[in-house]
């Protein structure tokens, strides 16, 4: 059993590649997204999560509805990678928490956006949905950006913390602080004052 737990362990390494190949499918569904909004295929298929009433595929020679269509099978491919990132953050070796609290945020976040889409057809496109569609898309990309980012912050964060203990960077600090508040008021002054 043990053995079994070692070998099925994931590597720092390993680990990056899904989270970059998460961060490429959540940027292929954004381009996707972007193509039905280009091409005014956002109703394409008028019901969700089924394309037409009768129908849950969309009709080959429905241009609109296959552009649609497209990115829904997109949209369902997404979960695929978060899913692994959820477990290869959970086999990681070393495991660190930050890491599977950051893949199960990411799989929260995307089980908001799904229903979202969803949401954004059946009310027919309303502005303010499609933004918070788009903006949750967004937030995917940025989450999943700074999920990648992680291993570089923990990397660096004995050297940061080392630096913060020097002595005499916290008095370049100081200084740098005491020059920027002297040059304000020449440089910025208040309401009602000339420059």
């Amino acid at each position: 059993m043990t053995s079994r737990l070692r070998s099925s362990r994931v590597s720092p390494r390993s680990f990056r590649v899904v989270v970059r190949v998460t961060i490429a499918v959540f940027v292929l569904i954004t381009v996707s997204g972007a193509a039905v909004r280009l091409t005014g295929s956002g109703l394409g298929c008028e019901d969700w999560p089924t394309c037409n009433d009768d129908r849950f595929v969309a009709e080959l020679d429905d241009v609109h509805a296959m552009v649609e269509f497209g990115n829904r099978l997109i949209s369902g491919l997404v979960l695929i990678p978060v899913v692994a990132c959820v477990v290869a953050a959970r086999r990681r070796d070393p495991r660190r928490r930050d890491l599977v609290r950051g893949a199960w945020a990411i799989l929260a976040v995307l089980a908001i956006e799904i229903p979202l889409g969803g949401v954004t057809v059946l009310a027919g496109l309303t502005p303010a949905i499609v933004a918070a569609h788009f903006l949750v898309s967004m937030a995917l990309i940025a989450m999943a950006v700074a999920f990648l980012g992680c291993w570089l912050v923990h990397r660096i964060t004995n050297s940061v913390a080392h630096l913060l203990n020097d002595r005499h960077f916290r008095w370049g600090q100081i200084g740098t602080a005491s020059l920027v508040s002297l040059a304000h008021d020449p440089i910025c002054p208040r309401a009602g004052q000339s420059p």
